[in-house]
C-alpha cells in the first residue's frame, strides 16, 4: 500500500482486466502514471483516482478507487468505489 492505493492489486487487477497487459512497455507506463500521480495529483480526496482514470483509457474512476482507501475519497468516490466493487462480481 502505497498513500492510500494499493498498486500491486491495481496492477494486478488490469491484468486480469485487460489483454495485452503482459507487455513490460504497458506495465512500465501504468506504474509511472501511478507513481506520477501520488507524487502529483493526490492533492485533495478523489483526485488522484479521476487523474488516473483521465489518463488511462477504458478506466473508470470506479475501477480505480476500488484500490484507494476510503480516507482518502469522498463520500461520493466511497460510493462510486463500492459501486464499482458490487459491479466486479
Amino acid at each position: 500500500m502505497e498513500k492510500g492505493f494499493n498498486k500491486s492489486e491495481f496492477m494486478a487487477y488490469l491484468e486480469h482486466t485487460f489483454n495485452g497487459f503482459d507487455n513490460s512497455f504497458l506495465r512500465d507506463l501504468v506504474e509511472n502514471v501511478i507513481a506520477y500521480g501520488l507524487k502529483w495529483e493526490k492533492v485533495s480526496k478523489d483526485q488522484f483516482c479521476y487523474w488516473v482514470s483521465d489518463m488511462l483509457p477504458e478506466v473508470e474512476f470506479g475501477e480505480v478507487a476500488m484500490f484507494m482507501d476510503d480516507n482518502c475519497l469522498t463520500e461520493n468516490g466511497q460510493k462510486e468505489k463500492y459501486k464499482a466493487i458490487k459491479n466486479r462480481r
